[in-house]
Parts: C-alpha cells; sequence; structure tokens
C-alpha cells in the first residue's frame, strides 16, 4: 500500500526541493499530491513531477498519511484552522509537518485543535538530492509516530531529533543559511583560483574536488579533525602557514561566526514579528 503525502504550498523552493527529494527515490511507493491556491504554479508541478494538484487543500490532504506545510509563516495560521475545520473531531493518526521558519511549535498545535500530531522540521536544500540535513521538533509524539517521522525524513538524508523551538531556529541558520555561507566560501575560493592564473574551470574543479577530498578524509577517519588537517598541511616557513595567516590576520573564523550570529538574530525579529501578526 503506497503511503500518501500531501504538500500544502509546494511551489516554493523548500517546498520544490521536498517533491524533487521525495520522488527521487521512492516514486513508486507514494501517492502524491500537491495542493495552494496558485493554478499556474499548480499546473507546473503537476507537469513536471506528474503529481496530483488541487486549489482545495482538504480534497487530498484528509486521505493522506503526511500533509507538510510548505507555506510562508504568515500563511500557516489560516491553513492550520482550514486543516482542523476538515479533521474529524478525534485525534487522527495524520502527521503534520510544518516546515516554517520563526513559529512556535505551541501555537501550532493550538491552531490545529489538537486534531493531529504536529512537528516542525527545518531542511535545507540539499533534500533535492537525498544529501540534506533535517531538524525536527515535535512534543507529545508516540514512540510509534516518532519513529514513522524519523524513518520518513531520513530519506531525504539525515534527519536529527532537537529538543525546542530555539534549536531548530538555530539549525535554521547553520543547515539553512549555512549552505549559502558555504557556497559563499567556494566562490571565493574559485575567485582566488582565477586570480592567481587558473581559468576559471580549471578553478572551480580545484575548489569544488578538494572540498569533496578534505570531506572524504574525515569521512573515512582519516583524520579526527579539521584541526588535524590544517596541520598535516602546514610546514614550517611554507607556502600553506603563509597563506592561513592571511586568514588569521583578517579574523576569517569570527567573520563566520558573526554571519552565523547575524542570522540568528534575524530570525528572532522574525518570530517577533510573526508573533504579533498571528496575534
Amino acid at each position: 500500500m503506497k503511503l500518501k503525502i500531501h504538500v500544502i504550498g509546494g511551489y516554493g523552493k523548500v517546498g520544490g526541493a521536498l517533491l524533487r527529494g521525495l520522488l527521487i527515490n521512492q516514486a513508486k511507493l507514494i501517492d502524491l499530491s500537491v495542493s495552494g491556491p496558485q493554478t499556474k504554479e499548480l499546473n507546473k508541478l503537476r507537469e513536471q513531477y506528474k503529481v496530483k494538484v488541487s486549489t482545495n487543500n482538504l480534497e487530498y490532504a484528509l486521505g493522506a498519511d503526511f500533509i507538510i506545510l510548505a507555506v510562508k509563516p504568515d500563511k500557516v495560521p489560516k491553513v492550520l484552522r482550514e486543516l482542523a475545520g476538515g479533521l474529524a473531531n478525534k485525534r487522527t493518526d495524520k502527521i503534520i509537518l510544518c516546515t516554517a521558519a520563526a513559529v512556535n511549535l505551541i501555537e501550532l498545535e493550538k491552531l490545529l485543535q489538537d486534531k493531529a500530531p504536529v512537528v516542525r522540521i527545518m531542511p535545507n536544500l540539499g533534500i533535492a538530492v537525498g544529501q540534506g540535513l533535517i531538524a525536527w521538533y515535535g512534543n507529545g509524539l508516540n514512540k510509534a509516530n516518532s519513529q514513522k517521522v524519523d524513518r520518513f525524513l531520513k530519506q531525504f538524508g539525515v534527519a536529527v531529533k532537537v529538543g525546542s523551538d530555539d534549536d531548530i531556529e538555530r539549525f535554521t541558520i547553520n543547515t539553512g543559511t549555512g549552505l549559502a555561507i558555504d557556497a559563499s566560501y567556494l566562490q571565493a575560493r574559485i575567485d582566488a583560483g582565477v586570480y592567481s592564473g587558473l581559468s576559471r574551470k580549471l578553478s572551480e574543479l580545484a575548489a569544488v574536488q578538494t572540498m569533496q577530498g578534505l570531506l572524504a578524509l574525515m569521512r573515512e577517519g582519516l583524520y579526527p579533525d579539521f584541526s588535524t588537517v590544517i596541520n598535516a598541511v602546514e610546514t614550517p616557513a611554507g607556502t600553506t602557514v603563509e597563506a592561513t595567516l592571511v586568514l588569521k590576520e583578517r579574523s576569517f573564523t569570527a567573520t563566520i561566526i558573526k554571519a552565523i550570529d547575524a542570522g540568528v538574530q534575524k530570525i528572532r525579529a522574525i518570530h517577533e514579528r510573526v508573533a504579533q501578526v498571528w496575534k
């Protein structure tokens, strides 16, 4: 029997990544549907992914095993009230997964009127290729539902259960925003290679393959941490020492820390704004 999955939204970046991630390995094992108000976008998804679509959120959601809310924070209350109105009076085993940032799990549960288990999830775009990292947080899930959620999310990559809304927001910055920070570093490496005299194509190869090699060394356990890799490459009075000295002088580590912290402060500000909208 196919697992029925319904996505509300689905035409944003995260929603699109979720759809692709679901279909790359699970296409024959799931019954997938998408709903939302934008007919043009829904038709695009139907053509691209061959999924069922509807402008009525309840049409497919009420028969689904998992309902994924891939909508912006300000749209969440309306959608959850709609779902609560459509669900039976007794608590159901359908599981609601909400991707919205800067929301509060307790408020989600109140909006749903305790009619179904609700879980906050925070994926990054790597889920589109099965290499994502998803943090998830749910209160009061029984053991069976907790295992069900974890098993479902692991198809997208690595799933990590966390213990609070604050942990979800930290993951938002360190994995979602972190993807852009890592991409910014690699882009800078490519630009540096061009500056040194390499063609852009060769510079891109050097930056990406070097990073892949570094991660492979770590995965294979040849080095216990990144500092030992640095020590292995650095030699007294050598080129690497000269290069890494510039990073230290320009406060490279402090810059990354400040970038992550700026994201954390921003999401807290967004949370306060969302809380006002929800009142």
